[in-house]
């Protein structure tokens, strides 16, 4: 049984759909009652918390499998190594956690750094293990709505190189079909959206899709 920690996340939670629709029991870690209610019937709920260790390994009885998916969060190393520690203490067989993509210089970024720490923890250990490697989320635009709409500006610094950005629900579905591979195979996998986007083709998108203009100033960060 797989244990899915992150399963109620924009990610995670269709990670879980997918399992469920393979046939596979699993089991959603999460310490938000509140999102309980959007976990699909029939799948177990563990509560716990990754900051509190104690909560932790309960959640681990019975479970050969962990789905590994991490909000960004000040705690996030912390909580990865938790959670990558009670795998191997309970036996855990196989993982697959959701990564980025690393590049020169992306070890002296923060939320570079936890991930790259996650992975040597259980690259380390005796678990088979599957990393996704995905690229910016189309969904991260959503807590920029009310700019976009109401102040006719996108501000993400996407850069003019361009960015293959990528639906959460093609990772969620590519995070399962990483642990629903039959033999397992242990690597890591690169998945991208279709187009390279620039900061300022994202903005004539949502000027076209609004009617009204939008302006792209990501790059400029005093601004």
């Amino acid at each position: 049984m797989p244990l899915v920690v992150g399963g109620t996340g924009k990610v995670g939670s269709v990670a879980v759909r997918h399992l469920v629709d393979k046939g596979r029991a699993v089991r959603v870690f999460t310490h938000s009652p509140d999102k309980e209610s959007s976990i699909p019937s029939g799948v177990e709920v563990a509560r716990g918390d990754l900051d509190k260790p104690e909560t932790i390994v309960p959640a681990f009885t019975g479970v050969d499998e962990l789905v590994l998916v991490l909000q960004v969060n000040p705690n996030e190393h912390a909580r990865g190594l938790a959670a990558v520690e009670a795998a191997k203490a309970n036996g855990v067989k196989r993982l697959v956690f959701l990564s980025l993509v690393h590049g020169p210089g992306t070890e002296l970024v923060p939320f570079y750094q936890s991930k790259l720490a996650i992975e040597a923890a259980f690259k380390q250990s005796d678990m088979d293990w599957a990393v996704v490697r995905s690229s910016s989320f189309f969904q991260s635009d959503a807590g920029l709505k009310s700019e976009i709409l109401n102040q006719g500006v996108f501000s993400a610094p996407i850069g003019s190189m361009g960015v293959s950005r990528i639906d959460t629900r093609d990772v969620g579905y590519a995070v399962a079909e990483a642990m629903n591979k039959e033999p397992f195979e242990t690597g890591e996998f690169r998945i991208f959206g279709p187009e390279a986007l620039t900061g300022e083709s994202i903005a004539q998108i949502y000027s076209g899709l609004l009617g009204k203009s939008v302006r792209y100033f990501g790059d400029d960060l005093d601004e």
